[in-house]
This record gives structure tokens, C-alpha cells and sequence, in this order.
């Protein structure tokens, strides 16, 4: 089970290829990726982040067994996005899942999507 879950949804244009510049630019540091339908599954030793598209969005989630991995993973997707911007980068809000408390992220919020879960 990870102890450390966050989700974050980024509004971009042309969500689809922005995806798969991402998953191009972090694919040599991932242990496997999976596709299925809109959503990339990359794992990585002790945790993995998942890519959604919807429309204009990219909707993110990151499980880590320990802080170290999660904050890396996050890092990881905040540096690929921030090259994909041809404006300067806001900041990526990321909220805890299911309650779950992530270390510096604030109250959780529900999410309505059946989006995969954390092992």
C-alpha cells in the first residue's frame, strides 16, 4: 500500500500530446509504462504516477511508499510540464486522495472520477 497519494488536474492545450511529450521526456527513468485508453500508468520502483487526459486537462496521480519517491515522481511531472509551457509555469496545486494525508498539501477534497487506485 502507498502512504503517500496526491492527484493534480492541469488545464492545457492539447492535453493528449502534452501527455505523451511528458511520459517521452521521463520514459528512460520509469521501470515500465502501460497504456490504456487516455490513461498512462508509469511505474517506477517504489511508487507511480498516473497521466489522464481529459479534453483540456491533464489529470495526475502520484503513490509513493515514502516521502523521498513521492516528492521525486512529482518533480519529475512539475519539470515536464514546466518545459511544455510557453508561459511562465504556474504552480501545480496537488490535493491528497481517499483522506489520505500527503506531508504539505492541505485538506483533501473528493474527487468524482474512477481513476486507478494506489497498490
Amino acid at each position: 500500500m502507498h502512504e503517500y497519494v496526491a492527484d493534480a488536474v492541469v488545464a492545457i492545450s492539447h492535453a493528449q500530446s502534452a501527455a505523451e511529450e511528458i511520459i517521452t521526456q521521463i520514459r528512460e527513468l520509469c521501470g515500465s509504462i502501460t497504456t490504456d485508453e487516455a490513461e498512462r500508468l508509469l511505474d517506477f520502483e517504489d511508487g507511480h504516477a498516473v497521466i489522464e487526459t481529459n479534453g483540456e486537462h491533464l489529470l495526475l496521480r502520484v503513490c509513493a511508499r515514502d516521502p523521498l519517491i513521492f516528492y521525486g515522481i512529482r518533480t519529475l511531472l512539475e519539470g515536464s510540464l514546466s518545459m511544455l509551457a510557453l508561459t511562465p509555469a504556474m504552480p501545480v496545486e496537488w490535493l491528497p486522495v481517499d483522506g489520505i494525508p500527503s506531508p504539505g498539501i492541505g485538506v483533501a477534497k473528493p474527487h468524482a472520477t474512477q481513476r486507478t487506485k494506489c497498490k
